[in-house]
């Protein structure tokens, strides 16, 4: 499928892209290379291929997200300037 100056134009106006003539030009090339890629992509037949979502047959590796106690915070807190346990203490940002 050949992709034209005007369809470039047209599509440059509607994302308001300043383009010069000679970005159109090779803009136009590019796509029409796309284009007729992914048609010759479709040619292929890939009914016996199985769907991936990666390449690679790796799955999620996930933990229990389950409630635990760190014991951070209490090593935080105790290098604070000033503290109210379980909080920091700053200045007032808001006047009363």
């Amino acid at each position: 499928m050949a992709i034209d100056r005007k369809t470039v134009e047209h599509v440059a106006a509607l994302a308001r892209l300043g383009l010069s003539d000679e970005e159109k030009d090779r803009l136009a090339r590019e796509l029409s290379g796309i284009l007729d890629h992914v048609a010759d992509l479709s040619r292929w037949n890939t009914d016996q291929v199985e769907p991936l979502y990666h390449i690679l047959p790796i799955k999620n590796v996930t933990r229990d997200d389950a409630p635990a106690r760190s014991g951070v915070r209490d090593d935080v807190l105790q290098h604070a300037p000033k503290s109210r346990p379980p909080f920091f203490a700053v200045p007032n940002v808001l006047e009363e």
